[in-house]
């Protein structure tokens, strides 16, 4: 197993560091959407609310998460995945070695 300097300073991170380091805010946002729904099971067993309420309330909670996820802060293209700029183009030339604008149609 590989280990990355996760703090520039050549030094490892902690585990939570390493771990939460790797993952995007959408990758936090999916793994919280069935812990809200874990919650409200919670809330069902332990305190007397009907279930229907309790997945209710999971799944608004859960909405809000997607509504967050997709208009207020949605995904943006990575800025480093773009792809490299094409080369400029050098004017041709054919076997002789001349430019095609050189030679003469006689």
């Amino acid at each position: 197993m590989t280990t990355r300097d996760i703090n520039g300073n050549g030094q490892r991170g902690g585990f939570w560091e390493q771990l939460l380091g790797g993952l995007s805010r959408y990758d936090l946002l999916l793994a919280a959407m069935p812990l809200v729904f874990a919650v409200g099971l919670v809330v069902y067993v332990v305190a007397p609310v009907p279930m229907h309420v309790a997945v209710g309330g999971g799944a608004a909670l859960s909405g809000l998460l997607l509504i967050d996820a997709f208009y207020l802060n949605p995904p943006t293209a990575d800025r480093t995945s773009q792809p490299a700029e094409a080369p400029t183009s050098a004017p041709t030339t054919d076997s002789s070695g001349a430019s095609p604008a050189s030679t003469s149609g006689d």
